[in-house]
């Protein structure tokens, strides 16, 4: 029994010294060359959808006044880990879910069902590359609009903000990244988590939790089970 103690005690210790030594990027943040995640391992989260709490005026809308996350579960609950997209109260965008948070296990709603993460061409290079922004986009026309999110720094403006009618950003062109669900035939783009703690489900597969970083990943097409953080990856969590 000791025994067991004694490496359940070492087993602790090493994920702390895993987790303290992990170099912390913010949310919102684009992978660069050199960052210390490149080539990290990722997983594939089941089907993830970005839904909203309609805490707004007017209910049962969309608006500035909800909060936006990333149902992980995609069960119209906030969970405990689903990631905050925008901010609520003192909790940032990009900050998990945790089950003493009081957001925890309310209704949410998705997002209009054309809705899409998309990127606005910056640099005139053809493609997704590290100078474009990255937004969520209710594709009711081809440019941004009122109440998109920038899941990038964009300017001064930083990532988790809405796009206003007198914002620079406004009424541009996007082209898209990913969309929802993901489709078979592999998207340029998938929401994926680097299993930071090296956990497994009761199936044996990697278990999503809080010290998981997740990212907007390119590295491989959806129908992948697995990818690969590289440049031009977004980190959607802090």
């Amino acid at each position: 029994m000791k025994r067991v103690a004694t490496r359940a005690l070492a087993a602790s210790l090493a994920l702390m010294l895993l987790l303290a030594g992990a170099v912390a990027y913010d949310f919102g943040s684009k992978v660069a060359p050199g960052d210390a995640d490149i080539g990290l391992l990722l997983n594939n989260l089941s089907d993830p959808r970005i839904a909203y709490w309609d805490i707004g005026v007017p209910p049962g809308v969309y608006d500035a006044g909800d909060v936006v996350y990333l149902d992980i579960a995609n069960n119209s609950l906030v969970d405990a880990y689903d990631i905050r997209l925008t901010p609520y109260g003192a909790q940032a965008a990009g900050s998990k879910v945790l089950p003493s948070d009081n957001d925890i296990n309310a209704p949410l709603k998705l997002l209009d069902s054309s809705t899409e993460i998309s990127y606005m061409e910056l640099d005139g290079t053809p493609g997704y590359n590290l100078m474009d922004s990255v937004y969520i986009h209710i594709n009711t026309t081809i440019n941004t609009h009122q109440n998109d999110i920038r899941l990038v720094k964009v300017g001064g403006l930083d990532a988790g903000t809405r796009v206003l009618d007198f914002h620079e950003d406004n009424n541009m062109p996007l082209s898209t990244l990913l969309r929802f669900p993901v489709p078979p035939g592999g998207p340029f783009a998938t929401i994926r988590f680097n299993n930071v703690n090296g956990n497994f489900d009761v199936f044996g597969q990697p278990a999503y939790d809080l010290p998981d970083v997740v990212y907007i990943d390119c590295s491989t097409p959806g129908a992948a089970p697995i990818g690969f953080v590289i440049p031009n990856d977004v980190r959607l969590s802090l």
